[in-house]
């Protein structure tokens, strides 16, 4: 009873701090973002296949279906979850860790967004 107790301080002072949870909502914002924008312009090439990378001359090197791009945003939501639970991790022991990790987790989450977008305007 008493170490449930610690635990739900514990969250309850990790959601409570204002440097940990304006990354943690702005990241949460920004992958729902990045599915919209997935869903609204890479979605309707259903089994069409999309140009992942273009080379210097302006040639698509680097095709592949859509599905490899909604597994990239999955692969983002992964990193971002397990960033912040690094972050939830080390927040009683060294705080300014624990904002480096929630930091860098939605920088990290603003260049898949910046990828997705990308990708639509290369399609």
């Amino acid at each position: 009873m008493v170490l449930m107790t610690s635990k739900a301080n514990h969250l309850k002072n990790f959601l409570s701090d204002r440097f940990i949870l304006f990354p943690l909502i702005a990241g949460l914002i920004v992958l729902f973002l990045s599915l919209i924008l997935f869903y609204l312009n890479l979605s309707i090439l259903k089994g069409g296949k999309i140009v992942l990378h273009l080379s210097l001359k302006g040639v698509g090197d680097l095709v592949g279906n859509s599905s490899w791009v909604l597994f990239l945003i999955f692969c983002f939501w992964i990193l971002f979850l397990l960033n912040q639970f690094l972050a939830y991790s080390f927040y009683h022991k060294e705080k300014v860790l624990a904002y480096l990790f929630s930091y860098f987790s939605l920088w990290f989450v603003l260049l898949g967004l910046f990828f997705v977008y990308s990708l639509t305007l290369i399609n």
